[in-house]
C-alpha cells in the first residue's frame, strides 16, 4: 500500500515518468524519456509540456482497474454481483468494506484517495509553473485552464465520494504530514471557482482529446446541480439551479462556437466495432471528456482501459458452439444487470435498450446442437446464431421448457413456462444480457488480453440535457424539463426502417445483431418509426408508474418526488453503466429506496439494516491516510481520527 503522506510529492514524479513514457496514449501524449527527474525540470518549457501531458494521464485512472465499477456502479439499483465475486463486498456493503482495505491490491477507497491527490498535485504544479515559465498568450492560458479544470474535476469526484476533504491548492515538493479537512461547502466552492476560471481560459474548441470551454461548462452545470441536490441541501445556494441551467445551456446552444452537439443516433458514439480506435465513434461531437487510448501495445500498462472485462456473461462456459474469442471479450462477469435495468426500458420503442445490451452470439467453434424438436444441427463458426438472450416480459408464455433445453440455439430466457406449467428463468449469475458499451474487439493480443484500446467516456452532451432538465424540474418548470427530456427520447426512438438489431457489422461476422423481434414478439418486418411513441408529457410526473415500474416502490407520492425518480430512470436509460450511478443515488438520497427493491440478493440486506443511519451515503476516509496525518507534529490520537472519519465508519 502506498504511503499517503508521500503521495502529494512522489505522485507528481511518478506521473511525470508515466507522461514521458506514456501508456495507451494518443499521439499528443508523446514525449522523450529523460533521466534524473527533479522538480527543477518543471521550470523549463519542456517540463511544463510534460506536466500538461501528465494531466491527461489522470483520466485513464478512472478506467484502469476494478475501482472503475466498485466506486460507481456496484451497490446500486442498476447492477448486482455476477459470477465474478472478487470485490462483491463493495456491492453488498458488507462488514468487509471498511476504511481499511481488505485486499492489498484493491483499487478503490484508499486507491481513489491516493491517486487523485497525486493528480491534484500535478494540477497544482502546472497552475503554479505555467505563468512563470511560459510567456503570456494562448499556450499559457490553455495550460492553466486545463490544470484548473482537472483540479476542479478531481475535487468534484472526491467530494461526491467522501464529503469534505483536505483542500491542497499549492504543489507539494517535500513530504507533508499536516492536513486539515475542509467542509464539503468549501470543497464545492473551490470546485466551482476552478471550473469557472477554467472556462474563461480554455479554448472554444480543442483537438486530440483535450478539454475545452464546453467541458468546463458541463461540469459547472453538474457541480451546481449536485450542490442543489438533497444530500447537499444544507449548503445549497439560491442560484444553484439557475446556474446549472445557464451553464448547461451554454453547452447545448454551442455558445462561443464550442461546436459540441448530440449525435444523430444513440449508437453513433458506441459503434466502435467496425471503425476501431480513433474512428468516428470516438470523434463524435457529443463527447465532452474522454480518457484517450490507442492500440500501440508497446505502451500498455496498468492504466489501460479494462472496463471491457466487467459487464460480460460467461458466454463460453460449457455452452454448445461457443469458445472464448477476442471479439466477444474476456468475461470477468462482475456486473449483472438487475431486473430494474432490464425493465426501465420500453423494449419495443426505445432503441437504447438494443444499442446497450448484447442479446445474440454467433457460434465461435464447430459443434452440433439439438433444437427444440430434438433434431441435431451443425454450427458454422461466425455464422450460426448460438446464444439467444430473451429479455421478455413476465407475462410472456411463448417460451417453454423445450426452448430452455435447446442447444441449437442456446436460449437464455428471462421468462419461460416449465414442464410444470410454472414461470421459470434460466438467467443466472453467469448467464445474463451484458452491455456492449465497452466491448473492445480491436485490442491486440489474444482472447485473454486485458489491455483495452478504446477511449473511456467521462462526459457527453446527452448528460448535459438531463442536467438542464432536472434543474428545470427542481424549479417546478416541468414544461421546460419535458422539452429537454424529449430531445433525448426522440433520438432514442427508432427511425422509419432503422435496423432493430443494431450490432450488425458486415466486416465482422461476430457482430450480427440482437433478438428484438423474438423478444418483443413483433413481426420481423416491423420497421415503423417509434420516435413519437417515446415523447412524454408533464403527466409522466403524476402517473402511478414509469416504464411499468410503480413510483410507490420508491416511496414517491408527490409530483416533485416522482419527477426526481423519473429523471433517475431516464438517466438509467441514457447513461446505463457509464460509471455515474452511485454518485447520482447518493446525491439525491435515494440510494436505499432504489437499491433495496432491486439489488435483492446482495446489497438489500445490509442497506435495509442500515437504512436509519445513512452510513453508506459516504465512503470512509481511508485508514492509511489517517494513520499518517499529524497534528502539532504528533500522529493523530484515536479520538482525533474518529473526528476525521465519516459517520458510522
Amino acid at each position: 500500500m502506498k504511503r499517503i503522506n508521500k503521495i502529494l510529492y512522489t505522485g507528481i514524479l511518478t506521473l511525470m515518468i508515466a507522461a514521458l513514457n506514456p501508456s495507451c496514449s494518443e499521439d499528443f501524449l508523446k514525449e522523450e524519456m529523460v533521466s534524473n527527474l527533479t522538480t527543477a525540470y518543471f521550470d523549463t518549457e519542456d517540463g511544463i509540456d510534460a506536466l500538461e501531458v501528465a494531466l491527461y494521464q489522470s483520466l485513464r485512472f478512472f478506467f484502469s482497474e476494478e475501482h472503475a465499477y466498485t466506486m460507481t456502479n456496484y451497490g446500486t439499483d442498476e447492477f448486482q454481483v455476477g459470477g465474478g465475486t472478487d470485490y462483491r463486498y463493495m456491492n453488498d456493503y458488507s462488514a468487509t468494506m471498511s476504511a481499511v482495505d481488505p485486499k492489498p491490491l484493491f483499487s478503490g477507497l484508499s486507491d481513489w484517495w491516493d491517486a487523485i491527490y497525486g493528480y491534484i498535485n500535478t494540477s497544482n504544479m502546472l497552475i503554479a509553473k505555467a505563468p512563470v515559465v511560459l510567456e503570456e498568450g494562448d499556450k499559457q492560458d490553455t495550460y492553466k485552464g486545463e490544470a484548473l479544470f482537472m483540479r476542479g474535476f478531481l475535487y468534484f469526484r472526491l467530494v461526491n465520494q467522501y464529503g469534505g476533504v483536505p483542500l491542497k491548492l499549492v504543489p507539494s515538493e517535500t513530504v507533508e504530514y499536516g492536513f486539515a479537512r475542509a467542509t464539503k461547502a468549501e470543497v464545492f466552492t473551490q470546485v466551482i471557482a476552478d471550473l469557472t476560471e477554467a472556462a474563461q481560459l480554455l479554448p472554444a474548441t480543442a483537438d486530440g482529446g483535450r478539454v475545452s470551454k464546453a467541458t468546463a461548462w458541463h461540469f459547472l452545470a453538474k457541480a451546481y446541480l449536485f450542490r442543489a441536490s438533497e444530500k447537499n441541501a444544507d449548503i445549497t445556494e439560491l442560484t444553484d439551479l439557475d446556474k446549472a441551467i445557464e451553464f448547461g445551456l451554454k453547452v447545448i446552444n454551442q455558445d462561443e462556437g464550442t461546436n459540441r452537439a448530440l449525435a444523430n443516433n444513440y449508437y453513433d458514439f458506441w459503434n466502435y466495432f467496425e471503425e476501431g480506435p480513433d474512428g468516428q465513434s470516438e470523434r463524435s461531437s457529443e463527447i465532452l471528456l474522454a480518457a484517450q487510448y490507442s492500440n500501440n501495445s508497446e505502451k500498455f500498462d496498468r492504466l489501460c482501459n479494462r472496463t471491457h472485462l466487467y459487464y460480460l456473461p460467461r458466454y463460453e462456459n460449457n455452452i454448445t458452439g461457443m469458445t472464448r474469442v477476442i471479439q466477444y471479450g474476456r468475461p470477468y462477469q462482475r456486473l449483472r444487470p438487475t431486473e430494474y435495468a432490464y425493465d426501465v426500458f420500453d423494449r419495443v420503442n426505445d432503441s437504447r435498450f438494443w444499442k446497450t445490451f448484447r442479446t445474440l452470439y454467433v457460434s465461435t467453434k464447430a459443434a452440433s446442437g439439438v433444437d427444440i424438436l430434438g433434431v441435431s444441427h451443425p454450427y458454422v463458426i461466425g455464422q450460426t446464431p448460438c446464444i439467444k438472450i430473451i429479455i421478455n416480459d413476465k407475462n410472456d408464455t411463448r417460451f417453454t421448457q423445450l426452448h430452455a433445453s435447446s442447444t441449437y440455439p442456446n436460449y437464455w430466457l428471462r421468462n419461460y413456462i416449465n414442464n410444470s406449467g410454472q414461470k421459470a428463468t434460466n438467467l443466472s449469475v453467469t448467464q445474463f444480457a451484458g452491455i456492449d458499451k465497452y466491448m473492445d474487439p480491436h485490442r491486440t493480443g489474444n482472447q485473454n488480453d486485458i489491455n483495452g484500446v478504446r477511449d473511456g467516456y467521462l462526459a457527453r452532451v446527452g448528460e448535459t440535457y438531463l442536467i438542464v432538465a432536472e434543474a428545470y424540474g427542481r424549479k417546478g418548470s416541468y414544461a421546460q424539463a419535458v422539452q429537454y427530456i424529449n430531445v433525448l427520447r426522440r433520438r432514442a426512438g427508432y427511425s422509419q426502417g432503422e435496423n432493430r438489431n443494431p450490432n450488425t457489422n458486415g466486416s465482422n461476422p461476430y457482430f450480427v445483431g440482437g433478438t428484438y423481434y423474438e423478444t418483443t414478439g413483433l413481426p420481423a418486418g416491423t420497421v415503423a418509426d417509434t420516435k413519437s411513441n417515446m415523447e412524454i408529457t408533464e403527466s409522466a410526473f403524476t402517473a402511478a408508474s414509469d416504464a411499468g415500474i410503480p413510483y410507490s416502490i420508491f416511496g414517491a407520492t408527490s409530483k416533485e418526488e416522482k419527477f426526481i425518480h423519473f429523471i433517475l430512470n431516464e438517466r438509467s436509460r441514457e447513461l446505463l453503466g457509464e460509471f455515474l450511478r452511485w454518485e447520482d443515488l447518493t446525491r439525491t438520497e435515494t440510494l436505499y429506496d432504489r437499491t433495496i427493491p432491486f439489488n435483492l440478493d446482495n446489497a438489500a440486506p445490509q442497506l435495509t439494516a442500515d437504512k436509519s443511519t445513512g452510513k453508506f451515503m459516504l465512503r470512509p476516509i481511508p485508514q492509511t491516510f489517517l494513520d499518517q496525518v499529524r497534528k502539532d507534529g504528533k500522529l493523530l490520537t484515536a479520538d482525533e481520527k474518529a473526528e476525521w472519519q465519516n459517520p458510522g465508519w
